[in-house]
């Protein structure tokens, strides 16, 4: 929040020496129309322009990884924006009500190899492109008429909240090239009965992922397992427990 609600700022060059630009730093300045980012950067972290409506372009080093939730929301003058290929995660609303995102046509947004966003969709069905890595975190939140997706190999993150919400969706084939489910990312899913985990293959999988799901009600009472991940707990538990042999992870809240 270094710089949180400087309203007299126009412009700032930042040193190479910074590698992170933390969360809030930039939020609310009002009157900044420029800033220089060093290629030491690589995290744009939580809403660190959000609220910059005088910025008009930004230039991304191409060392950049992660940007972060609402990053740049209503940077209501930002149209000018290339977001390099080192790119790996962007979080949920991180271009809300900028000029970039007002010009994008209706679907599905791809940015390079991420799937950042669908908009004003009312589809059914989807299938993602094959070269997709990633499914940005809300990608596809509240999307109430989706009924079915097609995730390609390939895939390696589906982000937190991805799918929350879509109470159409009726199932799911996760292919075995994910590595991590995120927090939450079908909750909500309330028609979702069927999901197809890949076999022997671990993957990440964050709390409450499928917490709202046909799926999760239709199990029985006892521990709940992903492969090599104990997901959840259903029902009473005793004053012992055992956990089966081989199980590698324990989710978070598992046994909340």
């Amino acid at each position: 929040e270094a710089f949180d609600g400087c309203r007299g700022l126009t412009s700032i060059i930042i040193p190479n020496s910074v590698t992170i630009i933390d969360s809030y730093a930039f939020d609310n300045c009002s009157s900044l129309e420029s800033i220089s980012i060093p290629k030491s950067v690589k995290f744009i972290e939580k809403d660190a322009f959000h609220s910059c409506p005088k910025l008009k372009s930004i230039i991304l080093p191409n060392n950049l990884v992660r940007i972060g939730e609402g990053a740049f929301a209503y940077c209501t003058s930002l149209y000018e924006l290339e977001i390099p290929q080192s790119v790996q995660e962007i979080g949920e609303y991180a271009f809300s009500d900028t000029g970039w995102y007002r010009r994008q046509k209706p679907g599905v947004i791809y940015v390079n190899n991420i799937l950042y966003k669908i908009k004003d969709n009312y589809q059914d069905s989807i299938v993602i492109n094959e070269s997709t890595k990633s499914i940005s975190d809300g990608a596809f939140a509240y999307c109430k008429y989706l009924q079915d997706v097609i995730i390609p190999y390939g895939m390696k993150r589906i982000g937190d909240g991805a799918f929350r919400g879509c109470t159409s969706l009726k199932s799911i084939v996760i292919p075995d090239s994910v590595k991590e489910i995120g927090f939450m990312a079908f909750e909500g899913c309330k028609s979702l009965s069927k999901i197809q985990f890949p076999e022997d293959v671990s993957i990440k999988i964050g709390s409450g992922a499928f917490e709202g799901t046909k799926w999760l009600a239709n199990q029985d009472e006892g521990a709940v397992y992903i492969n090599d991940t104990l997901y959840k707990y259903i029902g009473k538990t005793s004053t012992t427990i055992e956990i089966k042999p081989g199980t590698k992870k324990i989710a978070p809240y598992a046994f909340r």
